[in-house]
């Protein structure tokens, strides 16, 4: 009899452990979703949803080169009176009557130049599968 309840016990641990095994396709779909190459596939084939997301990541980047968290809450064009105080702030140079930026003297404004040559940019390109567009 022992021997019955030993193979008994040993039917039901296997059961057990064949229930709680992953079979495949017990997973669903979220190995596909997984696939990075599925995941370019089908980022290609939804263009206009992926474009608008693409735009929005450049959007984000643009806020987060500018230090900012949210868009400009701008309801309101800013006035130019306001520009050129901020203009004035910078030290760039003189601002004149007709509102014309004039640097005070030529040492200072190559110095300047200088400056702002040395500063890196950076330029987001975006290629677009398809014909050539020629105007």
């Amino acid at each position: 009899m022992p021997a019955h309840l030993l193979k008994g016990v040993c039917l039901v641990l296997c059961w057990i452990i064949v229930r709680s095994s992953p079979t495949p396709g017990s997973e669903g779909h979220s190995s596909v979703n997984d696939c990075p190459s599925c995941a370019l596939a089908k980022f290609q084939k939804d263009v206009p949803s992926s474009q608008s997301d693409m735009v929005e990541a450049v959007k984000k980047h643009i806020l987060n080169m500018l230090h900012l968290r949210d868009r400009p809450n701008i309801t309101q064009t800013v006035p130019k009176a306001a520009l050129l105080i901020a203009i004035k702030k910078l030290h760039v140079g003189k601002v004149g009557d007709d509102g014309q930026v004039q640097i005070e003297d030529v040492i200072a404004g190559r110095a300047e130049m200088n400056e702002i040559s040395e500063q890196t940019s950076e330029i987001i390109t975006f290629a677009e599968s398809g014909e050539f567009l020629r105007h």
